[in-house]
């Protein structure tokens, strides 16, 4: 510190101060050197900043970008980084170590039928046991909406022996999920199909092993379901369901199968439609319209992505095209789109944007691209040029999912980004207070970095109410409009739009009439 300002004549950095109480906090404390006529130091200037809610607004954040929501439990990007260790660790020991991919049966049926409420408390109290069954080292992740994972290192250096135990713990498991989990008045009865790969043998890496033990988990369904199945080399049924997906999505593209819906992105103050997020769907020929869920992951983990990501950019440019050509929107309409991480990660990313903007005539003012947290911070320096380069043609980016990944006080800080998107997730149970604390957090961190703030997946007039109470500025979901197809979403859009338009008129009409009876 005296060293720099020495040479600078000025230093500035974190410190913690202690208060009255004796509570350590930190702070930002900035000291600048004053000198006198002869150029020799004569005094200096503090001034201390307290950060210590800040911090404490990262701490969260940072907590939920690794754990569950509903459940506590570590999530999917936790549970990655402890089962990369423990593959090493156990290739090194040369001890044998299982993990388990765990499905739950059926468990649609209780939120269809019962409501989410009942369905969140199911995942709570199974969580909540399968916790208690396991051993101090163990871990248990939930890493889907109703996928469960265990990893158990070091169980034996003899593989059979490592395998015994393995299958005890998983009998275990299963007994402990299938006891009734009561709310209310009602008794639930739920089963699990498990998927079981010992590792570190017959694997390159860690996700080799959640790729394994997902096909077994899927083998184990096949077999009736409430199942426990080890992976073997012989088990490719799911690897050939891959490929027949694979196959269909190959003429899906070659016959122009796909299609855009839209949905209403939505000013939560005045309920006015300012624009629409574009999602993919499937018209399959046997299966009618299919969401993502239902094929995005065999795009990804081929090269098909890099096919389909034009096909969406370009589709969605020429609606607003067609759209403005219609006089049905106006300029300051704005469209989103998602970005997949292989298509930003190519390294001509930024170049196949703008070829393919080059064919349209709009403001690209009009376009949002939505990017999920750990792309954007994978590879901070690419990130940030891409996303500069295509600021420059007016294109806005936002994070999508905010919350649920590795985004810090830090990151927004480094990252040019527009906007944040709150993850669905996040507002699932908007009446737990926790869920509360961490929305206005999610909310304030935003704004401290005058960002746009959207929710996403808002189902009820409860979320709605909240996030206005709170200030956030747009939102998505259920409560307005699902996705729809361009035909009904610029029917809505257009009657949206009248419907304000006569709001307006009759507001200025009443504040005339007003103003002429005051003047008589």
């Amino acid at each position: 510190m005296w060293r720099e300002l020495n040479e600078n004549g000025s230093w500035k950095g974190e410190i913690y101060n202690r208060r009255k109480n004796g509570e350590v906090y930190p702070g930002i404390l900035s000291i600048a050197v004053i000198k006198d006529d002869e150029n020799s130091v004569c005094n200096y200037m503090a001034h201390f900043f307290d950060i210590s809610e800040i911090k404490e607004a990262q701490s969260q954040v940072e907590y939920q970008a690794h754990h569950d929501f509903l459940t506590k439990l570590p999530n999917r990007i936790l549970l990655q980084e402890h089962l990369k260790q423990a593959f090493r660790v156990s290739k090194r020991a040369n001890l044998h170590s299982v993990f388990m991919y765990i499905d739950l049966d059926r468990f649609k049926q209780i939120n269809d039928n019962y409501g989410h409420d009942a369905g969140d408390r199911v995942l709570v109290e199974i969580a909540q046991r399968m916790r208690d069954l396991l051993r101090e080292g163990d871990m248990v992740a939930r890493i889907g909406g109703d996928e469960f994972a265990v990893i158990a290192p070091d169980l034996d250096v003899d593989e059979s022996s490592a395998a015994n135990k393995a299958l005890f713990l998983a009998e275990k498991i299963l007994t402990a999920v299938t006891e009734p989990v009561r709310f209310e008045s009602y008794s639930f009865e739920v089963t699990a199909s498990i998927g079981i790969k010992l590792f570190p043998n017959h694997v390159k890496d860690e996700l080799d092993v959640i790729e394994h033990a997902d096909i077994a988990m899927y083998q184990a369904k096949k077999m009736g379901r409430n199942q426990i199945t080890f992976y073997n080399h012989d088990l490719d049924i799911a690897s050939r369901q891959f490929a027949t997906l694979e196959n269909e999505l190959v003429e899906a593209i070659k016959k122009d199968e796909f299609m855009l819906y839209y949905q209403p992105t939505v000013c939560a103050n005045t309920e006015r439609i300012i624009g629409a997020e574009a999602l993919l769907r499937w018209k399959h020929p046997t299966k009618g319209v299919l969401a993502p869920s239902e094929f995005i992951g065999v795009l990804e983990k081929t090269s098909l992505m890099h096919e389909v990501c034009p096909y969406v950019l370009r589709s969605a440019c020429m609606q607003i095209e067609a759209w403005l050509r219609a006089k049905r929107i106006d300029r300051n309409f704005r469209l989103a789109i998602n970005i997949s991480a292989h298509c930003f990660r190519h390294k001509d990313f930024v170049k196949r944007v703008e070829s393919i903007l080059d064919e349209f005539s709009f403001n690209h003012a009009m376009l949002e691209f939505e990017l999920v947290e750990s792309v954007l911070i994978e590879d901070m320096d690419d990130t940030v040029e891409k996303i500069k380069a295509l600021q420059k043609r007016n294109i806005s980016f936002l994070i999508d999912d905010f919350g649920t990944g590795y985004t810090s006080m830090r990151y927004l800080q480094q990252l040019p980004v527009d906007g944040v998107k709150i993850d669905r997730a996040i507002l699932s149970n908007v009446n737990n207070k926790v869920n509360q604390e961490i929305i206005k957090i999610t909310i304030d961190l935003a704004n401290t970095f005058n960002l746009e703030v959207i929710a996403e997946g808002v189902e009820s007039s409860t979320a709605l109410k909240y996030l206005r109470d709170l200030n956030c500025h747009f939102y998505q979901g259920y409560s307005f409009s699902r996705p729809v197809k361009h035909e009904s979403f610029i029917s809505l859009f257009q009657e949206n739009n009248k419907t304000h338009k006569r709001s307006k008129k009759s507001k200025e009409s009443k504040r005339k009439k007003k103003n002429y009876t005051s003047s008589r």
